[in-house]
C-alpha cells in the first residue's frame, strides 16, 4: 500500500545526496524539469489499495526503505532537520541543530525553531499518517537568513511518515510537495 510512497522518497532520497556536495547554510537547486525519462512521477493522491496476494512458498522480498507500524520509533527522540527534498527544490539545513522536533507520547510537540522555541499538538492519522499543528513559537522572530518561519510553516503541512534504513525520519508533504528529512538525535 505504502510501497509506491517509499520508491518515490527513494528516488527524491537519493537525488538529494547526490546534489549535497555544496555546503552553504542551505542550499537550493534550480527548479526541476516537469518530468524527466525514466524517473517516477511523485505520488499525487493516495495510493490505490493493492490486490490481496495469496501465500506462496517463497518469501517475497520487502521494499526499502520498510516502513515501521507504529508510531514507537518516531516517538520520543529528538530529531534533527536536515533538508527539504521536492519536485521543484533541494534545500540541505545548514545548522540542523537549530531545528529539532519531539514528538511527545502525550500527543504534543516540541520544538527548536533556530532562535525560538515552540509547541503544539500532532496525531497519528491511521497507518503512517500524522497531524502536527497548530504549532505557537514564542520569542521574537529570528534574524534574516533564518529557517525558522519556514520550519514552523511545512512541518504542520506533513501529512505521513516513513523511517528509512539508515533511521532517517521523513515527514512526506501532501499532493507530492516533498519531504522533511530529519535525523535522530538521541
Amino acid at each position: 500500500m505504502r510501497r509506491p510512497i517509499a520508491t518515490a522518497l527513494v528516488v527524491i532520497f537519493i537525488t538529494g545526496m547526490l546534489g549535497a556536495c555544496a555546503r552553504l547554510p542551505f542550499r537550493a537547486a534550480a527548479p526541476a524539469p516537469a518530468q524527466q525519462a525514466g524517473v517516477p512521477a511523485p505520488p499525487t493522491a493516495a495510493p490505490a489499495a493493492q490486490p490481496q496476494s495469496t501465500p506462496s512458498s517463497s518469501p517475497s522480498p520487502s521494499p526499502s526503505p520498510s516502513p515501521a507500524s507504529s508510531t514507537d520509533e518516531i516517538v520520543g527522540p529528538i530529531w534533527q532537520w536536515t533538508g527539504l527534498l521536492s519536485p521543484a527544490e533541494e534545500m540541505d539545513v545548514y545548522a540542523s541543530d537549530r531545528y529539532t522536533i519531539r514528538l511527545l507520547p502525550t500527543g504534543r510537540v516540541e520544538l527548536t525553531a533556530d532562535c525560538r522555541r515552540g509547541t503544539g499538538r500532532w496525531s497519528a492519522t491511521g497507518e503512517q499518517g500524522i497531524a502536527i499543528g497548530p504549532i505557537e513559537l514564542g520569542g521574537a522572530p529570528c534574524p534574516p537568513g533564518s529557517l525558522s518561519e519556514r520550519f514552523a510553516t511545512e512541518l504542520p503541512r506533513s501529512s505521513a511518515w516513513l523511517i528509512g534504513d539508515g533511521g532517517e525520519l521523513y515527514l512526506e508533504l501532501p499532493d507530492g510537495a516533498g519531504v522533511l528529512r530529519f535525523r535522530r538525535l538521541r
